[in-house]
This record gives C-alpha cells, structure tokens and sequence, in this order.
C-alpha cells in the first residue's frame, strides 16, 4: 500500500521554466493581440520574463522547441526599460477579464510601492502610478456592473492600503479615484464578480 504522504505518484513535473536565475515571485497568463497566450512572471530581481506557451494541439511545433532548448523565453520583452529596481511582487494581464472593451495591457506591482502599466503587445512600459509608500504586494480587477463601463484595477499594499484606479481613461493618463486606508498590516486584495 502507497504511503498517504507521498505524493510523488500523484504529480509530475511535465515542465520547468528558467529565467533570469532569480526566484519568481508572480506570475499571470497573458494574451495579446496575436491570441498566443503567454506566461508572463516578475522576478525577485526585478525582471519580467516571457514563455510562449505551447498549443496543445500543435505538436510538431512543441517537439520543434523542445529540441531547441524551449525556444518560448524571453526575458526583458519590453526592452531594458522594463527592469524594475526591486522585485515585482504582483502582476496582473488585462486578459483575464474577458472583454474586448479594454486594450491589452498587463500591470505589475513593485516592492518600490509603484505600479507599471504595461503594453500587453509591445510590452513597453506606458505609465508608472504612485500612490502607495509601501511595496505593492497584489492586484486585481472590478469588473462593472455596466457592460459598456470600463474595469478598475486595485491594488493592496505594505503601507496597509487598497487603492482604486481608473487605467482605461481616454486621455492615457491614470488616476487614483480611492485609498481604502486603516489597515493594521499588507492589505491582499481579490477580485469579486460584478452582481
């Protein structure tokens, strides 16, 4: 009889993504224009890193990269303007949220308090938000109960804060439009479904 505790029967590692060398510390599926859908992570060092994910149905094309070492990674998609000065500690793609009214963009959140708004084709970066005094630890969307109305992004940080912004204006320029302050310690924030 199998011991209960041992689950390496149970999972296998099918597999491994490498980087910069550095710890992951997030990561979000991303789709951009193209529909290939992507795994994009932030790294301990600040880098975020691109993975082409294969098309399970596709298999000549996953036997093609395997023989080429992956062929999917790219580091520093956006160029070198993309590096951050510490780790990134939470990101999040605009195509989690199901909808053709938004542009693809995916944001990141920072240990230096600061939110990156990134170009989810180009993967430039578009626009810095400041606001937090503390790392930003995690984001996520509101969705609007309107159809027609665009999605706020929110985020929580060490400074015991959540904050609203409106990203999708369209002037291209952001704004905080609430701080959600009073909270003891990190703030973590999830989104919930419009009702």
């Amino acid at each position: 009889m199998a011991n209960n505790n041992d689950l390496t029967d149970e999972y296998v590692l099918s597999t491994q993504l490498l980087s910069d060398g550095e710890p992951t510390r997030c990561a979000t599926i991303h789709s951009g224009s193209d529909k290939i859908l992507e795994l994009l992570s932030g790294s301990q060092g600040g880098i975020i890193s691109k993975f082409i994910l294969p098309d399970s149905n596709d298999s000549q094309k996953q036997s093609a990269d395997a023989s080429n070492g992956g062929g999917g990674l790219e580091i520093q998609p956006g160029g070198a303007n993309t590096r951050h000065p510490h780790q990134i500690t939470a990101i999040l793609s605009s195509s989690s949220l199901n909808t053709n009214s938004v542009s693809s963009i995916y944001v990141t959140g920072c240990k230096d308090g600061k939110i990156r708004v990134m170009d989810g084709n180009t993967h430039e970066l578009k626009e810095v938000l400041e606001g937090h005094s503390n790392a930003v630890t995690s984001l996520t969307w509101i969705l609007p109960q309107n159809e027609s109305a665009k999605p706020w992004l929110v985020s929580g940080s060490w400074d015991g804060t959540a904050k609203i912004w409106d990203i999708f204006q369209n002037n291209n320029s952001s704004i905080c439009i609430g701080t959600l302050a009073g909270h003891e310690n990190t703030v973590s924030v999830a989104g919930l479904p419009a009702e």
